[in-house]
């Protein structure tokens, strides 16, 4: 497949075809473009998808550009997309670092990143963003004279140096630009994300926008669901139905039948990349020849994830793209794993709540006896696919999963868009799930026809829904 990167730097060039062997890479003058482009974004997301799109719009074929720079935080992350242009235009890489260590003169904080973004654009009007960071710390006076740019200043403690004394084959291995190859090599060959921010390590597939590991940097232990004998997810997105429909195939909607599976079709769909960073990244899945049989809509479903700290954060969008309204319900489903000593865990939530026992089989939302009056700590029971919810207007921000009365995970939501949290493990599982719902599940008592479930979220054409929530891993 023919592929053009939007530059004339050869250096760029011979990086890009060697991560990325299985195409023809191009530059723009190898196809004869004379091109030039104002780079005039703010950030460099902008700037990057700015000059891919430029060409990729002139030619109909998948382009690729990029864009990078310095970012000091005792500056504001100045010098950023102007680090070519530092301190003014006609100035020499040696100028522009004098200017800086000029400007850092009295700052105590020393901390910067390089930043390095990659855009993909498609002839189909399709973005990607990927990008690479890599952090160290400004230096009082320049070492080395190697690499380009800022690099003499830019000390980098993972190897005690500076960029300027390393050699080309040490900077492509830890460099912001290597990090976002690596991304853009795994992009192409449909290989996991990889995000990291030293705590956590989260790999994330494309089926589903799913996390299937999350490691705990400390000691290599995997934080999620591995007991796939027993159920073959980690954190599955519910989407656009949440549990069984009532009439178990699916409902009616314009008084046509369609079929749908338990929970949707999001968490068995293949979403698109659209931005990666080394500790974020935002898929998107849209209306398809396979989802268009069981929901009937123009959508686009949106699942970021997010490492910062100890915390995984997990945000939902949700556009409508149709010239209709639409329906959906929205829920998460972490799996956590635990051990084969069942009886030393137990869930916690902030406050008193009034639980309802459930069986998804049975559909019965809020039609069962009450687990118990109040309840703020209940053990992990062995009877087999055993669901609880919290009442819907729910008193906690937050529940905990518990190992010897020690935390370990608490899931924070927003009680005013939270409707219910689920908690489910199936019997002789090693996991547990902790399930932050944004809509319930069809009762018994439900119509089989869309138009008149009272459970259902429904999108103006050309409105959006966002949702999100937090897990707090105690390490």
């Amino acid at each position: 497949m023919e592929l053009i990167i939007a530059t004339n730097n050869q250096g760029k060039v011979r990086e890009f075809k060697n991560k990325l062997k299985d195409y023809e890479v191009f530059s723009l003058k190898d196809k004869g473009i004379d091109i030039e482009v104002e780079e005039d974004g703010t950030t460099f997301e902008e700037n990057a998808i700015k000059k891919a799109r430029a060409v990729c719009d002139l030619t109909g074929k998948m382009t690729i550009a990029d864009d990078s720079g310095l970012e000091v935080f005792a500056l504001d992350n100045a010098p950023g997309i102007y680090s070519a242009r530092y301190g003014g235009e006609g100035l020499s890489d040696k100028q522009r670092y004098i200017k800086l260590l000029e400007d850092m003169e009295n700052k105590t904080e020393r901390g910067a990143r390089f930043v390095s973004v990659i855009a993909i654009c498609y002839p189909d009007g399709r973005d990607v963003t990927l990008r690479g960071e890599c952090y160290g710390e400004i230096l009082k006076a320049p070492d080395g004279d190697g690499g380009f740019g800022y690099d003499p200043v830019f000390y980098y403690p993972p190897l005690n140096k500076t960029f300027g004394t390393l050699t080309l084959e040490e900077k492509n291995e830890v460099s912001h630009r290597a990090r976002a190859l690596e991304k853009l090599e795994r992009f192409f060959t449909d290989e996991s994300v990889v995000l990291g921010n030293g705590v956590l390590h989260a790999e994330i597939v494309a089926r589903g926008a799913e996390v299937r590991k999350l490691v705990n940097v400390k000691n290599g232990e995997d934080l999620l669901n591995t007991d796939f004998k027993v159920w073959n997810y980690t954190a599955p997105a519910l989407f656009p139905v949440l549990g069984k429909t009532k009439d178990e195939a699916g409902y009616y909607y314009g008084g046509k039948h369609y079929d749908i599976n338990p929970h949707g079709f999001a968490r068995e769909s293949v979403f698109k990349l659209v931005h990666a960073s080394e500790t974020t990244a935002t898929y998107v899945l849209c209306e398809n020849e396979n989802t268009l049989k069981s929901y009937p809509f123009a959508f686009r479903f949106y699942v970021t994830h997010t490492l910062e700290e100890n915390f995984w954060k997990v945000a939902y969008k949700v556009e409508n793209t149709d010239n209709k309204a639409l329906f959906f319900n929205l829920g998460s489903h972490e799996a956590y794993k635990l051990g084969d000593d069942w009886e030393n865990y137990f869930i916690e939530y902030e406050k008193e709540e009034n639980l309802k026992e459930n069986i998804l089989k049975t559909r019965a939302w809020m039609t069962q006896k009450k687990f118990g009056t109040k309840e703020k700590v209940l053990p992990i029971y062995n009877e087999n696919r055993n669901l609880f919810y919290f009442s819907k207007d729910l008193n906690s921000s937050w529940v905990q999963l518990n190992y010897k009365n020690k935390p370990i995970v608490r899931v924070h939501y927003d009680l005013a868009d939270t409707v219910c949290v689920g908690l489910w493990r199936a019997r002789k599982g090693n996991f547990y799930c902790i399930e932050p719902w944004f809509g319930v599940a069809d009762s018994r008592y439900e119509s089989t026809h869309a138009e008149e479930k009272e459970g259902l979220n429904w999108l103006q054409p050309g409105a959006s829904f966002e949702r999100k929530h937090k897990m707090e891993f105690f390490l």
